[in-house]
């Protein structure tokens, strides 16, 4: 996850869109782990 900040950062004007597509990300982990629960 480290090494996608450093590439957005070498892209200031791409950062802004891409900060919150990987805030969206987060919450789809959380969705994995309920689902393993279930199997």
């Amino acid at each position: 996850m480290w090494r996608v900040a450093m590439s957005i950062a070498n892209r200031k004007p791409q950062t802004a869109n891409r900060e919150p597509r990987t805030a969206n990300r987060e919450p789809r982990t959380a969705n994995r782990e309920p689902r393993t629960a279930n199997r």
